[in-house]
């Protein structure tokens, strides 16, 4: 299937700065997310959510949620685009507004893992998305390449196409040694033979 955006109810920035909206993509609103899409001329495919935090009317598909519930109104999204056939999922905002949303945020990322997707974080200013086995990134003009061990060691790390290249080695998650480096070629290639990576990619 193609692409699924997930828009969420805090974005940094412009949601059409930070991915370009195809016409086969799937758009989701989660809650107040709704609002911000309105905002942008964006009309989403469907809305789910509890409504306690969005404000704008909507006459198209939607899923109510209640308000007290395990799941976040996100959370909720990634699992019905992944039951409905969707694995690669494109999150729009879930980071940097209240800091314990931005772990749920990472926290779902992990769930889309777990369920055969791949998923990302983005907005205008930072990528984030976790690595079992080997992804390709672009280089970015002003932009720095994190790389974590993410839930536990991380061993046989390689970077190549990077400012600090490694090759078979470790990363540990009480210590940040990934951090700040920088893709040099057109293309930096991030590997993992154990563990799960965590890399972010953040406007300088």
């Amino acid at each position: 299937m193609n692409r699924c955006i997930i828009i969420c109810g805090y974005v940094q920035g412009s949601i059409r700065k930070a991915v370009t909206i195809e016409e086969s993509d799937f758009i989701i609103c989660a809650d107040a997310g709704l609002d911000l899409a309105l905002q942008e001329n964006i009309r989403p495919h469907l809305h789910i959510g509890d409504g306690d935090s969005g404000r704008a009317d909507f006459d198209g598909a939607q899923i109510k949620l209640p308000i007290r519930k395990d799941d976040t109104d996100l959370m909720a999204a990634v699992k019905h685009a992944i039951a409905t056939g969707y694995r690669d999922l494109w999150i729009v905002g879930g980071i940097g507004g209240r800091f314990d949303h931005s772990v749920a945020s990472l926290q779902t990322l992990a769930y889309a893992l777990s369920q055969g997707a791949s998923a990302r974080l983005i907005d205008q200013n930072t990528e984030i998305l976790l690595c079992r086995d080997c992804t390709m990134l672009p280089r970015r003009n002003g932009f720095t390449l994190s790389v974590f061990a993410y839930g536990g060691p991380c061993q046989g790390v390689s970077l190549s196409g990077t400012s600090y290249p490694l090759q078979n080695g470790m990363l540990s998650p009480d210590f940040p040694l990934g951090v700040s480096n920088e893709i040099i070629e057109e293309t930096a290639v991030v590997a993992v033979k154990s563990g799960t990576l965590l890399i972010v990619c953040s406007r300088c």
